[in-house]
């Protein structure tokens, strides 16, 4: 199946396999995911906080996580098992 974006992940853990080219080059967005671990490849919870997603890595504690919001959450795409 192909990847979905964070924000419309049904699952509540996945794989991210892309980070979408508009996060790419925000400095500031980018740097967020990468400092709480969210890369391709890695293994994350996905949750939905209101209007936002919180992005954990798996095994994370909560605090060590990201929250995102929708347009920048639409460009993080992970894939359920």
């Amino acid at each position: 199946t192909p990847p979905t974006p964070a924000w419309r992940a049904t699952a509540a853990s996945c794989t991210i396999r892309r980070i979408g080219e508009p996060v790419q080059v925000d400095p500031e967005a980018l740097g967020l995911l990468t400092s709480a671990g969210v890369v391709p490849g890695a293994r994350v919870d996905v949750t939905r906080d209101g209007s936002r997603v919180v992005v954990v890595r798996d095994g994370g504690e909560p605090s060590t996580g990201v929250s995102l919001p929708d347009d920048v959450a639409v460009h993080v795409y992970c894939q359920t098992a």
